[in-house]
């Protein structure tokens, strides 16, 4: 499992995931030293890797090489998943059903805390919070499909500014992600916070 693990980019995926948790720290701290480059700096570095926590769900298409490639996610609908799962493969591998989930899992909940976090220091009301979960989308729409990376921003910001445009197929995919971010989302908020909503 540990090398499973170690020798593919599931590693790495989860790491910038976590990442921002660590971005976010930095900016509490600068914030209560009242540093405010560094401050805004370190939002700014949170709100770039923030997609990636739920980008993280998105992997399990990876897991699943033996299924065509014609069978993808555009339209926000996992098909390639569900093409695996009816064909019955799924269950023919534990240890890819396990990293499934837990990618699943460990995304969307990670996503959750990331997202409150922004949620509550800058007290948004629902409008705003829909805008947010539409970024995130089109944030992980940029990953998955464009290939583009976070720090692309810096590194080659000329070139990431000409792939911004998603094109009809990227909004409907970020039409369909954005509802599986509030599905996610005010699931796990249900399952944390055991009241109405």
């Amino acid at each position: 499992m540990i090398t499973f693990f170690l020798k593919n980019w599931i590693l790495w995926n989860i790491i910038l995931a976590i990442l921002p948790f660590g971005l976010w720290k930095l900016y509490l701290y600068f914030k209560a030293k009242g540093l405010r480059i560094l401050k805004w700096l370190s939002l700014l570095l949170t709100i770039l890797f923030l997609p990636n926590s739920i980008y993280l769900t998105t992997d399990i298409i990876h897991i699943f090489d033996s299924v065509p490639d014609s069978f993808y996610w555009y339209g926000g609908l996992p098909s390639k998943l569900w093409s695996f799962i009816s064909t019955g493969l799924i269950v023919n591998n534990y240890l890819y059903n396990f990293t499934m989930v837990f990618l699943f899992v460990l995304g969307v909940i990670l996503f959750y805390f990331q997202s409150k976090f922004i949620f509550d220091e800058f007290k948004l009301k629902l409008k705003w919070q829909l805008v947010y979960f539409a970024v995130m989308a089109y944030a992980v729409f940029l990953g998955r499909f464009v290939r583009l990376n976070s720090w692309d921003v810096f590194v080659s910001p000329l070139s990431f500014i000409n792939q911004l445009n998603p094109g009809v197929e990227g909004l409907v995919f970020v039409l369909g992600f954005t509802v599986y971010e509030l599905v996610g989302f005010f699931g796990v908020k249900f399952l944390v916070e055991k009241r109405d909503f």
